[in-house]
């Protein structure tokens, strides 16, 4: 559904460009989800007035999803597991050529991303240009 209206919006002909743009589209919510936590969550603000559109049912299931013990220990998982690895991946990778290091492949698991060293089957779309 959400593909459709954006194709219908920007008038895309076909769907060459479909897994771009929903890539883009998914890093955009996984932003606004984090900057709901940052900005309103951990500062006790309510986020209702300044984003009307949002349900306040689904900003209460919200809250308290990422206030239960379960996804706080999960977070904790996958932050030591990336501090184990080098953030020399992501740095030393130049778009269009091959590094020695492979590019970190992300997986979900229980709805949390967790990264992986392997090559991804994909090239992301990053600011319009493939990455």
């Amino acid at each position: 559904m959400l593909w459709l209206t954006i194709k219908r919006r920007w008038k895309f002909q076909n769907n060459e460009h479909k897994e771009d743009v929903l890539k883009v589209c998914n890093t955009a919510w996984k932003s606004f989800k984090k900057r709901l936590k940052r900005d309103f969550m951990d500062k006790e603000r309510d986020a209702l007035p300044i984003f009307p559109y949002l349900d306040p049912g689904t900003w209460e299931k919200f809250k308290a999803e990422r206030s239960s013990k379960e996804f706080k220990v999960l977070i904790k998982l996958v932050q030591m597991e990336a501090s184990k690895k080098s953030s020399t991946i992501r740095s030393t990778w130049v778009p269009g050529q091959e590094s020695s290091v492979e590019k970190r492949h992300c997986i979900r698991w229980a709805g949390v991303r967790i990264v992986q060293d392997k090559k991804p089957p994909f090239k992301r779309l990053c600011h319009g240009k493939a990455v």
